[in-house]
């Protein structure tokens, strides 16, 4: 399983570890640090490498 995560700019693909899953959220304990930045919205648009610009979180 993987997140995709904003660092310096551009794309980058994490492994994570799902330790809990249900329909509404999913606890992740393993495979992210305090202050990663991760793609919530438009992730099948988005491609590992492209430059993106951050709008902050809404």
């Amino acid at each position: 399983v993987y997140v995709l995560l904003v660092k310096n700019g551009k794309v980058e693909k994490s492994s994570v570890h799902i330790s809990y899953q249900n329909n509404e959220y999913a606890i992740i304990d393993k495979g992210l640090q305090n202050g990663d930045k991760i793609i919530l919205d438009n992730f099948k648009k988005i491609q590992v490498g492209s430059e993106v610009k951050e709008i902050g979180a809404q």
